[in-house]
């Protein structure tokens, strides 16, 4: 328990992430299930603030769009209400600024 806690407090993770680090533990699917809501409870894993994380870093890092981030996010297994409210974190003004600059090298590129 002690190790998935170490594993959920060094970053945010999702559910199916710790689900994946117990199958690899070959933990029983008894023990899996109350280790979960036992991190849950814990507030060690909370997908809203998981998901929230994961759209600032693929962002802001990664300059992915919006797409790309509801591909990875449904990819890990998140539900859309949680999506829909993990996309609040890019403004609007923030996204198109960073389309603009991205188009604007591409065209830089295109030339030469």
């Amino acid at each position: 328990m002690l190790k998935l806690m170490q594993y959920c407090a060094y970053r945010d993770r999702s559910q199916k992430e710790v689900e994946n680090k117990l199958l690899e533990m070959r933990m029983i699917p008894e023990a899996r299930e109350q280790i979960i809501i036992k991190l849950m409870q814990e507030d060690f894993l909370n997908e809203e603030r998981f998901a929230r994380s994961f759209v600032r870093g693929k962002f802001r890092i990664k300059k992915w769009g919006r797409h790309k981030i509801i591909q990875e996010l449904r990819l890990r297994e998140i539900s859309s209400p949680i999506i829909k409210l993990a996309l609040t974190e890019i403004s609007e003004k923030e996204y198109k600024s960073t389309l603009y600059t991205l188009a604007e090298k591409k065209l830089n590129l295109l030339r030469e």
